[in-house]
């Protein structure tokens, strides 16, 4: 199992998901990928992105940098 990460806090909502769906594409398995947000949006973007393709997930808050990670099991 890998983890890859993949940092969306300075892009645009559109632009996000588009790198969230490349990434998606080359991993394998068993693998997660961790993506990075925080926008007030991201939330509920990686739910329904989430939702739409059935993949399990997890919401991992980080004060120390403002962000919100998402665990997307492949």
């Amino acid at each position: 199992m890998a983890v890859e990460t993949l940092d969306t806090t300075s892009l645009h909502r559109t632009s996000a998901i588009i790198k969230i769906a490349a990434k998606f594409g080359l991993l394998k398995k068993g693998d997660v990928l961790e993506v990075i947000g925080s926008s007030f949006t991201f939330t509920g973007d990686m739910q329904e992105w989430c939702k739409r393709y059935n993949k399990k997930y997890a919401f991992y808050l980080d004060p120390d940098n403002n962000t919100i990670k998402c665990h997307i099991h492949i």
